[in-house]
């Protein structure tokens, strides 16, 4: 098991503490926690941002953030089993990728990955996982090297948004960056839902690896962005997005 603290102490002071705008103190920390076997895998991360009250106002419950799960490895036929906060990656990352990404220039030669992955969220930002179950299964062995296999997954979670000004009951943006520092960012906390379901079943015959993807993505709220801007101009939008793929 580790536990890790973490704290930052800023030397500089930044404009919206001078403008006080921000209703919370200059100090960023965390604490994450996780203990690992063979089999089993736990995770806790607790976090908070400069400017972000802790403890009090609008956050009474400590830190602003916190992410946790439980990973079950190698069961019988299941071969993976997270619960709670967790993400996934599946489709060479294209349909979905929670996890670390590099950047354009890099990925333009690195090789991306065919396997579909599950991992338990143990980073402190806010935005880049999916709160639910998710499983693979082992349907078929025939050697190591060969073997099909199925992923499934389920996520609910609350997303920080923008309500729409001229469309009542719609959001314009989903807000990613976790920030409620200010009262106007702590309004567009958890202004609406989101639900996320998908699969990929995938067959392997090394060097050959097939997989079939697909994840299905429901909003609570149509999202209705601003397209005054050309760059804007095929920004997704409506209630229901549904992704595929064979890779």
């Amino acid at each position: 098991s580790s536990l890790v603290m973490t704290l930052a102490v800023p030397t500089y002071e930044r404009k919206g503490f001078s403008e006080g705008k921000y209703t919370g103190d200059k100090l960023s920390h965390s604490i994450r926690y996780q203990l690992k076997t063979n089999r089993l895998h736990i995770g806790l991360t607790a976090a908070k941002d400069a400017g972000e009250p802790f403890f009090r106002g609008t956050n009474r419950k400590g830190w602003d953030f916190y992410t946790g799960f439980a990973r079950l490895k190698n069961t019988g036929i299941m071969k993976d089993l997270v619960i709670g906060h967790y993400q996934v990656s599946m489709g060479m990352g294209l349909v979905i990728n929670n996890g670390y990404r590099l950047s354009r220039t890099s990925l333009l030669t690195t090789q991306p990955s065919s396997k579909t992955s599950l991992r338990g969220h143990t980073s402190k930002q806010e935005s880049n996982y999916l709160q639910g179950v998710a499983s693979t299964l082992e349907l078929w062995r025939g050697n190591p090297t060969r073997d099909l296999s199925l992923t499934a997954f389920l996520s609910a979670k609350s997303l920080d948004a923008t309500i729409s000004d001229t469309h009542p009951g719609a959001i314009s943006t989903i807000i990613t960056n976790g920030y409620h520092r200010t009262v106007t960012e702590t309004e567009r906390r958890n202004a609406t839902s989101q639900t996320v379901a998908g699969g990929s079943l995938v067959y392997t015959s090394l060097p050959l690896r097939i997989g079939l993807n697909i994840v299905h993505t429901h909003l609570g709220d149509s999202l209705i962005p601003s397209k005054k801007q050309l760059y804007r101009r095929y920004y997704p939008e409506g209630k229901d997005f549904t992704d595929g793929s064979l890779s």
